[in-house]
């Protein structure tokens, strides 16, 4: 994302998100003979549905991540989707912004905005009060308090990483 001084903060690029709904994943999940069982309400995720030995049954909310080989037969990928962005061109039609990554798990982005992750850290690295790591508990925090009003017992895992870039 990028912001300025003033406060403005702009969001210049989101990831995909990798849901086993979504239209391009769960294709390739059926294709690969894979199942997708659709939320059972909202605010709840679709699942990639796991056959595993003795009829047990487990539903994946990812449908590309690092380490679930069982989901591996039925579509599941590591493959991440990768996208490049010109960064010179960014700088050049925003002149006196700066620009930041943000690495987060969907833990995060399933329960607080972009948006506002992006308004939070700028505004940590624009006041220089506190630290980044003191926002990040925050939003993380902030995450955790979300998924506890679901009334589900369940919390996702929640995860952070923000790197100012050097232009």
């Amino acid at each position: 994302f990028a912001h300025n001084a003033a406060g403005d903060v702009e969001i210049v690029y989101e990831t995909k998100p990798h849901k086993p709904h979504l239209p391009q994943e769960r294709a390739r999940i059926e294709a690969a003979g894979g199942m997708v069982a659709m939320p059972p309400m909202p605010g709840f995720s679709s699942r990639l549905v796991i056959n595993l030995p003795g009829g047990v049954q487990m539903g994946l909310a990812m449908s590309r991540s690092m380490g679930d080989v069982e989901a591996d037969n039925v579509g599941h990928t590591c493959e991440p989707t990768t996208d490049v962005l010109n960064l010179a061109e960014l700088k050049q039609t925003r002149k006196n912004w700066e620009f930041t990554a943000i690495a987060a798990s969907d833990g995060l982005f399933d329960r607080v905005s972009f948006k506002n992750i992006a308004t939070e850290i700028a505004r940590t690295l624009r006041q220089q009060k506190g630290t980044m790591l003191e926002t990040s508990e925050q939003l993380i925090m902030r995450s955790s308090e979300l998924w506890a009003t679901g009334g589900d017992f369940y919390r996702d895992d929640i995860s952070i990483v923000v790197h100012n870039l050097r232009l």
